[in-house]
Order: C-alpha cells, then sequence, then structure tokens
C-alpha cells in the first residue's frame, strides 16, 4: 500500500486491485482523500486463471490507458507461518499468492505497455533462482503473445544490451 500511497501523492492514478470488492473500493476511497491522483478499487482474484486480464482491462477503462504496472503483494496468514510450523500446502499457496499473480499481472499488461511506451522499452531480466517461476528464463517467450519476431527480440535481448553498452554479441 505504501507504493499506492507514494504514487497517488505524486499524482498519479492508481488501480488497487483486491479479491474483496468492498475492501478494495474501502481502500481506494481512504488512500485517495487528498491525493491528487485518481485511486479506484478493483475487484479481482488473480489467482484465477484470466483475472489479471480483466483488471488490467478494467483499469484501462477507468483511466483511458495505462503508463505503467507497479506489482506489489504482501503475504497472507499462510504465507507468514513459521517454517518448520508451515505445510507444503501453505508454500504452494503462498507461491500462487505471492509469485503467480505477479507473473499474470505483468504478462496481462504487457501488450498495452508496449503499445503505449513501445518495444524499445520493455525488457526481460531474471536472476536465479528465478522469482518470476521458470525454470528456463527463455521460457518468457512463450508468453509474449501478440509480438512479431523482431519484437520479441528486441524485448529478450536487444533492449538489456542497449541498456549495457553493449554493442552486439
Amino acid at each position: 500500500m505504501a507504493a499506492a500511497t507514494t504514487l497517488a501523492a505524486d499524482g498519479a492514478n492508481v488501480a488497487i486491485v483486491g479479491r474483496d470488492a468492498t475492501r478494495a473500493r474501502e481502500a481506494a476511497v481512504k488512500l485517495g482523500a487528498g491525493q491528487s491522483g485518481t485511486v479506484v478499487g478493483l475487484a479481482g482474484d488473480l489467482e484465477t486463471a484470466g483475472e489479471a486480464e480483466r483488471a488490467v482491462a478494467a483499469a484501462v477503462e477507468a483511466f483511458g490507458g495505462l503508463r505503467g504496472m507497479a506489482v506489489t503483494t504482501g503475504l497472507g496468514p499462510r504465507g507468514r507461518r513459521p517454517v518448520l510450523d508451515a505445510e507444503d500446502a501453505d508454500w504452494e499457496h503462498t507461491f500462487t499468492d505471492v509469485v503467480l499473480t505477479t507473473v499474470r499481472a505483468c504478462r496481462a499488461d504487457i501488450q498495452a505497455l508496449a503499445e503505449l511506451v513501445g518495444v524499445e522499452r520493455i525488457l526481460f531480466g531474471s536472476d536465479w533462482p528465478h522469482g518470476e517461476g521458470l525454470a528456463e528464463p527463455t521460457d518468457f517467450v512463450k508468453e509474449l503473445h501478440g509480438f512479431d519476431d523482431a519484437a520479441v527480440r528486441r524485448i529478450m535481448r536487444d533492449n538489456a544490451l542497449e541498456l549495457l553498452g553493449v554493442e552486439s554479441l
């Protein structure tokens, strides 16, 4: 919520997505009070396939487009259990709740973001272990639906080389 508060205070329009529609709307009203940016609360459970795309579409409709996305999440009660008390199901739920929902949100927004800022401003980066849940980071290519080969090459390779000042490999 700190990121959303800072963005709204700086004049950004912010969409808060939460599983409970009432709580999301209440949080948006509270967060938006006295801020120069507009804050809307949207309902969506990003653990459910397709919900990220729906939430992004709702945010685009509310604001007339997106200029970026900040995905933040906290751990639910199952993710706050002591390590030795947590069962496999708790870890699996926490992975889905934190990592997979973030991946889904980013995946849902990438086409809209590319249309707004251009593929030359998007790059994919990863480190080990791969927090995005991919054993092979190059598998992200499979998620770039709707991008032609040149755009995929920019996102997956060329933009990073330009950022690092590397002419060619």
